[in-house]
């Protein structure tokens, strides 16, 4: 049998990051299931650049806003209640605010698409 002995985990990197938005940044709608309940219009698989697939968002609709949630999961507290703990996130509101704007406009041009 073979171990393997690995580094301990660098706690103090620091993430590199950029907030310059990127222009050729292409999202891409690879499924979308109309389901009306509440705010809730239906499901989208979306593909960022480089071709990370996140499954399983949803569009939500309210008072002329549109916005997409992101996957979550279930979890109940410790008194029983029901809360959503989020399985993906953006680092900050600039880049949410970025991907809402580009997910929003892929998802308007598939569905324009689908119609035609």
């Amino acid at each position: 049998m073979v171990k393997a002995i690995l580094p301990p985990i660098a706690t103090s990197v620091k993430p590199v990051t950029t907030k310059t938005p990127n222009p050729s940044a292409v999202i891409i709608i690879r499924g979308w299931k109309p389901y009306r309940l509440g705010t809730l219009a239906g499901y989208l698989d979306i593909e960022l650049p480089g071709g990370l697939v996140i499954h399983g968002c949803a569009l939500l609709e309210k008072d002329g806003d549109r916005w997409i949630s992101l996957p979550s999961k279930q979890r109940r507290t410790g008194v029983g209640a029901i809360t959503w703990v989020p399985t993906v996130s953006f680092p900050d509101r600039a880049t949410r605010d970025e991907f809402q704007s580009l997910a929003l406009a892929a998802l308007d041009a598939y569905l324009t698409g689908r119609a035609a």
